[in-house]
C-alpha cells in the first residue's frame, strides 16, 4: 500500500502485501458478482460467510483476485494489467502488490469518465454505465468487508460470531483500503452524473490496527481510579516537593465570577512562586488543555510538583515568544513584555491550580466549572498537552500533524471538546516545538504558483482534486479543522481586536428574523456538540452534562439536587428548542417514554 504517505518515525515498517495468485487476472465474462461462479464457487455460500469450499490456499488466492484485482479491472477495464500492480521482492523471493501507480491510474480513468460525460449524450450514457458497474463492485466489496475479518486478527475487538476468511491481516487490510479509496473517488467523479450508493458504503478496518495496539500493550479505554491516582513528575525518578496555589486568593476571585490567572516568578532562593490575580477584560493569557491520565491533575489539593511548575513556565514562555513581536503589538498585547522584564510569565489558567478541590470548597468548585466557558473563550491561546504528541517531533507535512492530533488521547476526552472548540487559537505541543493549528491548516492547503502550473498540466488539476477528495488524508485534515471551527462559530462569534489589518470571519447566516436565526444557530450548535461528543469519554459519568452545558453555555442551576442519572434528562427538558436530529444520533438512549 505504497500510495499512502509514510508517517514520521513509524513504529512498524511499511506493510508488505503478497500476491497470492499466479498468472494473469482472468476477468469475468459477466457482472462482478458472477466472478465466483465462473471460478467454481457458490456465491450464496460465500455470502453466508462459508469460505471452506476449496483449500485454504486456493481460497486466499481467489478472494484477492476477485476483491482486489477484480475491482481494479472493473474500474480500468481493458487498460488493467495485473503486472502493473506487482513488483518482485528479492528478500522474500515473491511477487508483492504495489500501489505506486494506483493514484495516477485511477485519476486517468475517472478523468476519462468525466470527459466522456460532457462530450455527447452517448458519452454521458456510457459514463453512467461505467459508474454503475463500479458501484456494483463496490457494493459487493463493502458487503464482504462488513461480513468477515481476517483469521489472524485479534477477534476480541469484534463480534465472536463474525465469520473469518483465510486472508492474512495485510491482504485483508489492502482490500479494505482500496475499497475506501475507490468509493471516495466515485463520489468525486459521479456527483453530478448519477445517484451513487458510494457515500453510504463502509469498509471497516477489520480489527488489524486494534490487534496491533493490543499486542503493544495499549488499553482501549483509559479510566482513572480516584483512589489510586497520582500526580506525575516531569521526569521519572523525580521526588521534588509540590508548589501550592494560594487557594485563599482563588476563592474571592471565583466568588465574584472572575477568572483566576497565574503567573510564575522565581524567588531569590530559586524556587518558583505562584501569583494569582483576576482576569481583566481584553487581557492576554494562555489556557492549558490536557488529559488527566497523563498525570498533570491533582485530586487532593491545588498544587503540582516543582518540576512541573518549571515546565509550565518554560511552555508559557515558549508559546508567548513564538508569536512574534509585531503580531502582539498589532493586537494590543503590551503587558506580556512588561511581565517579561519583571521576570514573570504571561498569565495562564490551568484547571489543576485554578479550580478549588476539597469538599469544603465544593460551592466555589462548581462556580469555577461553570466559568470554564468564559475561561476558554477569553483566552488568547489554548495550549494542548498530550503525552504521546509531546514525544513526537513536529511532522514535516502538516497534514500528518493534524491526523496525529485527531487520533491522540486528548481527542478522546469529553472535557477537551469544549476547550478545543471555545479556544480562539489552538496550539499543540510536540516534542520539538509548538504547532499553531490555524497556521498548520493554511500550510497544509497551500499551493504555490509552480504547483498550480503542474496541476493544470496534469489532467487539468484532476490529480490534485482527486488526492484531496473525500476519504484522503487531506480531506480528513480539513474536516477535523472545520468541524471545531464551525461549532465555535455557532456557539461564539467574538472578533479579535486589531489596530491594523482586515479581520476575517465566517460568512454569517442569511439575515432573516433575528429570533429565528438565533434559534437555528442554537439548535445547530446543540446537534454538532452531541455528535462531536459521541466518541469521547469523561472520568466520571456524572460530568457528561457539565461538559455539554459548559460548551453550549447552558445554565445548570436547574440541576441542583437532581440525581446523577436524571441530570441529562433534566437539562434537555429545560430547553425550549432542540434539534430533531438528536433523535437519530447513534448511542445509548433514555429508557423511558418522553
Amino acid at each position: 500500500m505504497d500510495h499512502i504517505p509514510q508517517v514520521t518515525n513509524p513504529v512498524y515498517p511499511p506493510l508488505q502485501v503478497p500476491c497470492l495468485s499466479h498468472g494473469p487476472y482472468e476477468p469475468s465474462t459477466g457482472a462482478f458478482e458472477d466472478y465466483p461462479t465462473q471460478r467454481g464457487w457458490d456465491v450464496l455460500l460465500l455470502k453466508r460467510g462459508i469460505f471452506t469450499q476449496h483449500s485454504v490456499e486456493d481460497t486466499r488466492a481467489f478472494l484477492q483476485d476477485w476483491l482486489f484485482f477484480g475491482l481494479l479491472h472493473e474500474i480500468l477495464g481493458d487498460d488493467f494489467t495485473k503486472d502493473c500492480f506487482l513488483q518482485w521482492d528479492v528478500q522474500y523471493n515473491q511477487a508483492m502488490v504495489t500501489t505506486a501507480n494506483l493514484l495516477p491510474s485511477l485519476t486517468t480513468r475517472f478523468q476519462q469518465i468525466r470527459t466522456n460525460s460532457v462530450r455527447s449524450q452517448d458519452g454521458k450514457t456510457q459514463a453512467i454505465a461505467d459508474l454503475d458497474r463500479i458501484d456494483g463492485a463496490l457494493c459487493t466489496l463493502s458487503f464482504f468487508c462488513n461480513l468477515a475479518v481476517a483469521d489472524e486478527c485479534d477477534n476480541t475487538v469484534s463480534s465472536p460470531s463474525q465469520p473469518q476468511w483465510p486472508l492474512s491481516p495485510a491482504v485483508d487490510l489492502s482490500i479494505r483500503v482500496l475499497g475506501q479509496l475507490v468509493s471516495s473517488a466515485v463520489q468525486f467523479t459521479g456527483m453530478f452524473l448519477k445517484h451513487s450508493p458510494a457515500p453510504t458504503l463502509t469498509f471497516p478496518g477489520g480489527n488489524f490496527t486494534q490487534a496491533r495496539m493490543r499486542q503493544a500493550g495499549w488499553c482501549p479505554t483509559t479510566q482513572l481510579d480516584p483512589r489510586t491516582y497520582q500526580t506525575a513528575h516531569s521526569e521519572d525518578g523525580c521526588t521534588c516537593d509540590h508548589v501550592p496555589a494560594p487557594v485563599s486568593k482563588l476563592i474571592p476571585i471565583i466568588a465574584k465570577k472572575g477568572i483566576p490567572l497565574i503567573t510564575i516568578t522565581i524567588a531569590k532562593s530559586g524556587d518558583p512562586v505562584l501569583n494569582i490575580s483576576p482576569y481583566r477584560e481584553g487581557q492576554h493569557y494562555i489556557a492549558f488543555s490536557h488529559v488527566w491520565s497523563d498525570g498533570l491533575g491533582n485530586l487532593r489539593q491545588n498544587s503540582l510538583p516543582r518540576c512541573q511548575i518549571l515546565r509550565l513556565k518554560a511552555l508559557v514562555n515558549e508559546l508567548s515568544w513564538s508569536q512574534g513581536i509585531w503580531d502582539d503589538l498589532n493586537k494590543g498585547h503590551l503587558g506580556k513584555y512588561w511581565k517579561r522584564l519583571q521576570g514573570a510569565t504571561v498569565p495562564f489558567w490551568l484547571d489543576t491550580l485554578c479550580i478549588p478541590v476539597g469538599s469544603e470548597h465544593q460551592t466555589f468548585r462548581s462556580m469555577a466549572i461553570r466559568l470554564m466557558y468564559k475561561t476558554y473563550v477569553s483566552a488568547q491561546h489554548v495550549l494542548v498537552l498530550d503525552s504521546e504528541l509531546q514525544r513526537t517531533p513536529i511532522p514535516k507535512d502538516m497534514t500528518e500533524a493534524f491526523l496525529r492530533v485527531s487520533i491522540s488521547g486528548w481527542m478522546r476526552r469529553l472535557w477537551t471538546l469544549q476547550e478545543s472548540v471555545l479556544g480562539r487559537r489552538l496550539q499543540v505541543k510536540f516534542e520539538d516545538g509548538i504547532v499553531d493549528l490555524v497556521t498548520a491548516y493554511n500550510l497544509s492547503n497551500k499551493i504555490t504558483t509552480s504547483d498550480r502550473r503542474k496541476h493544470r498540466a496534469n489532467l487539468g488539476g484532476a490529480v490534485e482534486k482527486f488526492e484531496h477528495s473525500a476519504g484522503s488524508p487531506h480531506s480528513d485534515c480539513r474536516r477535523f479543522y472545520w468541524k471545531d471551527r464551525t461549532l465555535r462559530f455557532l456557539i461564539v462569534e467574538k472578533r479579535e481586536r486589531r489596530f491594523v489589518g482586515i479581520i476575517t470571519t465566517t460568512i454569517p447566516l442569511e439575515r432573516t428574523d433575528p429570533a429565528k436565526e438565533k434559534i437555528g444557530k442554537e439548535c445547530a450548535a446543540t446537534l454538532e456538540a452531541f455528535i462531536s461528543s459521541n466518541y469521547r469519554s469523561s472520568l466520571r459519568k456524572a460530568d457528561e452534562h457539565l461538559c455539554l452545558s459548559g460548551l453550549l453555555g447552558w445554565d445548570t442551576d436547574c440541576l441542583q439536587g437532581v440525581a446523577a442519572d436524571q441530570r441529562m434528562k433534566t437539562l434537555l427538558g429545560n430547553r425550549t428548542f432542540l434539534p430533531q436530529g438528536l433523535l437519530f444520533i447513534a448511542g445509548p438512549r433514555m429508557q423511558e417514554k418522553g
